[in-house]
């Protein structure tokens, strides 16, 4: 269960980590930022491009063993790529958005989810 808690404490610092680097980057273009905190771009560099060409390989071997049991899967590649950058996106806003609420909620008041009504139920 530790490892789930390491899991999570380094899932809140990295996308604490990547709204601070948009915060900056974006600050960067209205005031002078000390060197060590301008952020010039936020396109990747080699380590980007290399962990990119990583997920692009990872992705073609798994449609070339899944071909074998279903024909048609390599017009997805394409879009395959794009999986993980929303998934870390929506993870980035739902710890920004999710985390503080939770952190600075009324003492003793539950956490529990209310979903909305979709008209499913009669009243």
């Amino acid at each position: 269960m530790w490892m789930v808690y390491v899991e999570f404490l380094l899932s809140v610092f990295w996308s604490f980590s990547i709204f601070t680097t948009l915060v900056l980057w974006v600050l960067g273009y209205f005031v002078t930022l000390p060197e060590a905190l301008q952020v010039a771009s936020l396109l990747p560099s080699w380590g980007g491009v290399l962990l990119g060409v990583t997920c692009l390989t990872q992705f073609a071997l798994s449609l070339m063993i899944d071909a074998n049991y279903e024909k048609g899967l390599w017009r997805y590649y394409y879009w395959m790529v794009w999986f993980p950058i929303i998934y870390w996106l929506v993870n980035v806003i739902a710890i920004l958005i999710g985390l503080p609420k939770a952190l600075f909620r009324k003492k003793g008041k539950n956490a529990t989810w209310v979903s909305p009504d979709r008209g499913l139920r009669e009243e």
